[in-house]
């Protein structure tokens, strides 16, 4: 299946081996944060003072809720904020830093409840560190197989139990952070910027688990769609080269029948009119790649668009008569 898609997109090293991946497991430190992203994808806030990357913190204190602080002082405590979220625990021991666990545990939820809310602006720089602390989170080293760890036979991996994350009470935060915050400032006026968004978002996509996959799967592949049809070339290409990865092809085969209906009409455009051959020619090897997971999805999705476009000619010829009758009668 994957032969025949192009290989040669954009791809980043993974950033899985990066030293913020090896925060403390005993909550005695957290990675410090790196230089303030140059790259970010929101806008900086208004009339707030821009925020500086604050100094490391040595150990999990509670902070000043971002809702009761002075808007002056909002972007870096939400800097700070990212810190605390940064700090990895030991999930074997309940007992174990029961305190600071819940701390970070509050501190992710509240982060969720301020960018949903919408009651106040993300700075650039501070989006470029929450993508930091997202990826400290999760690009983590996943437990050995049952058979690797006990020297039992090799089993059919569908038949192993499932594995249940320790530390999944703050990832499940984490992974809806990721959600909004991501979703919510994905840049729509900078197709430089989109490029690099995109990237980043296929390394998280790359490390990304059927569960959480499917909780964003909707919203997700609604703005990748209208990443496919953009007239900016590299974004509409670099939207396409997430079929490179066989991963995240895995994810997509495995919840085909919700997401092909969403981007199927944007791939019949692509392939009926975009500009550029590259992206015409990735177009139609995607399509392909579907035909050779669903044919008779892709036949359903292909009835479906054929019926909303002649719904959408019905309306149309009924709108232009209706304007014919509104000129005859002003002519009277």
């Amino acid at each position: 299946m994957f032969k025949n898609f192009k290989k040669g997109g954009h791809r980043k090293p993974s950033k899985s081996s990066d030293s913020s991946a090896d925060a403390s497991s005993k909550g005695i430190g957290a990675p410090g944060p790196g230089p303030t992203s140059k790259s970010g994808v929101g806008a900086p806030a208004q009339n707030t003072v821009e925020p500086v990357v604050p100094p490391p913190m040595t150990h999990v204190e509670p902070l000043p809720l971002l809702g009761k602080s002075p808007a002056a002082e909002r972007q870096n405590l939400f800097m700070r904020k990212l810190q605390v979220c940064c700090f990895q625990f030991d999930f074997t021991d309940t007992l174990k830093s029961a305190r600071e666990k819940e701390i970070k545990r509050q501190t992710l939820l509240e982060l969720v409840d301020f960018i949903q809310s919408g009651t106040g602006k993300v700075a650039e720089a501070c989006l470029g560190e929450m993508i930091k602390m997202v990826g400290v989170n999760i690009f983590r080293c996943l437990p050995p197989a049952s058979h690797e760890s006990s020297g039992t036979e090799v089993v059919d991996p569908d038949e192993e139990e499932n594995y249940s994350e320790p530390s999944w009470q703050h990832l499940q935060i984490v992974y809806e952070l990721l959600l909004r915050g991501l979703l919510k400032y994905w840049p729509l006026v900078n197709c430089q910027k989109e490029v690099l968004f995109l990237g980043e978002l296929e390394e998280v996509l790359e490390e990304t688990q059927s569960a959480e996959f499917q909780r964003c799967m909707v919203p997700l592949f609604r703005k990748i769609a209208r990443c496919l049809n953009s007239p900016h070339f590299q974004v509409a290409e670099r939207a396409l080269f997430f079929w490179n990865s066989e991963h995240i092809v895995s994810l997509i085969a495995e919840n085909r029948q919700v997401i092909l209906p969403i981007i199927f009409e944007a791939l019949e455009k692509n392939i009926q009119s975009h500009w550029n051959t590259e992206v015409h020619g990735l177009t139609v090897n995607v399509r392909k790649m579907f035909l050779e997971m669903d044919a008779e999805l892709v036949d359903e999705c292909q009835k479906q668009l054929a019926e909303k476009q002649a719904k959408a000619r019905e309306v149309a010829e009924q709108r232009e008569m209706t304007w014919k009758k509104l000129e005859d009668a002003a002519r009277k």
